[in-house]
């Protein structure tokens, strides 16, 4: 029997919306980074550059083949891989069992190590943490590429966009609803963008 969240203890708030207490707090540093201006270049985008999106997270078998998967569903190309990650191995069996219960598939993805990655000049690379982000831009320093934060388009902003691995279904939830916000409102971006060219 599932526990309204009306009567859910701060702590299991805590969990399901954030991933712990280390992760909330986290969390809020990223707010007030963001506040002050040391996030906001991650939401200067020329969107009509934008031909691909390309998704990083740590270990490319959670976050971003979830994110690659929901873009690739909605017929705009995409493509995923991880800072940390080996390569062939499958997407995380919580993530494809979470993902499936929103009719996205990830039982044939296999991971891509970003050191394998060959960016396009059309690409925006989209990370799940600002600690990523930096290192996306380092590597890719010289060559033209867009980066961006996947939680600042999310309502509200979520500069860290903590990793579930491990962690209890509801944060699974929450952090894929998270993505799911954030991918369509980078598509609605993506999409008047491509219709105003057009005009």
């Amino acid at each position: 029997m599932m526990i309204s969240q009306q009567w859910a203890s701060p702590s299991a708030l805590i969990n399901d919306g954030y991933g712990g207490k280390r992760a909330l707090i986290s969390h809020l540093r990223s707010l007030t980074i963001l506040k002050f201006g040391g996030l906001w270049r991650y939401q200067r985008i020329n969107w009509s550059r934008v031909r691909r999106l390309v998704f990083i997270c740590k270990g490319n078998i959670c976050r971003s083949p979830y994110a690659r998967a929901r873009v690739a569903a909605a017929g705009f190309p995409s493509a995923s891989c991880g800072l940390s990650a080996g390569h062939g191995l499958p997407a995380n069996p919580k993530a494809v069992l979470i993902a499936a219960e929103r009719n996205i598939s990830l039982v044939d993805h296999r991971t891509t190590a970003f050191s394998t990655f060959i960016p396009n000049c059309g690409d925006l690379v989209v990370c799940m943490e600002p600690w990523q982000a930096a290192a996306v831009e380092s590597a890719l320093a010289g060559q033209n590429i867009q980066v961006t934060l996947l939680g600042l388009w999310a309502r509200p902003r979520r500069p860290i966009l903590h990793d579930p691995y491990g962690l209890g279904d509801g944060y699974w939830r929450t952090c894929l609803s998270i993505i799911d916000d954030a991918v369509d409102r980078i598509l609605q971006i993506i999409n008047w963008n491509t219709a105003r060219f057009r005009q």
